[in-house]
């Protein structure tokens, strides 16, 4: 009787410990998926500056080339 009730809670146990794992391993990957959500979404910020930036600079000189002219 002890050897199956000790079977019984070591089951009980693992399953437990295993689906403890798999909780904190999910919990972990949306915390990544967040921060790759989250770079992502800065990176676009970034490089929409750089492009209003480079866009600027180019009529300038657009226009420092055209008063050359003339």
């Amino acid at each position: 009787m002890t050897v199956i009730s000790s079977a019984l809670f070591g089951l009980i146990g693992f399953v437990w410990k295993i689906s403890h794992k798999v909780s904190t391993q999910e919990k972990e990957i949306q915390g990544l998926k967040s921060t790759i959500n989250a770079d992502k979404v800065q990176t676009k910020h970034d490089l929409d500056y750089l492009m209003n930036k480079l866009d600027a600079h180019n009529d300038k000189m657009y226009s420092i080339v055209r008063n050359r002219k003339d």
